[in-house]
């Protein structure tokens, strides 16, 4: 049976995320996410302290302008409670849009919310 550690639908694409517990309880974490154009996706994680996950969602873009498909990522770090953005080496947030169109426009920005957090023991 799973444990909630967050819900929150309404919850900012920025920032990190408090979990009611630590993750070192849970063999795996449910990560439900969704874009900014309100698609939801999920992942799972197992043994999930401590460890570096790719958030991913595709959203339709607008076709009349050549932007059919655009490809939104997070990458998040979990650790003990928290799960947050991860950072490059040089320091910048990863995350951001890719469009998949002729010009392959790229946006950093934040684009995916984690709403709902699952822990199985």
């Amino acid at each position: 049976m799973p444990i909630v550690l967050y819900n929150n639908d309404d919850t900012d694409a920025k920032g990190a995320i408090t979990l009611s517990d630590n993750t070192d309880n849970y063999t795996r974490l449910t990560i439900y996410y969704k874009n900014t154009n309100g698609f939801f996706s999920s992942v799972d994680v197992y043994n999930p302290n401590r460890k570096t996950v790719t958030l991913l969602n595709f959203a339709y873009g607008n076709v009349d302008n050549a932007d059919p498909m655009i490809l939104k990522f997070r990458v998040i770090t979990i650790s003990d409670n928290k799960i947050d953005t991860s950072k490059s080496s040089g320091g910048t947030y990863v995350t951001g849009e890719q469009r998949l169109s002729a010009d392959n426009h790229y946006v950093k920005g934040d684009f995916i919310a984690i709403t709902t957090v699952l822990g199985y023991k």
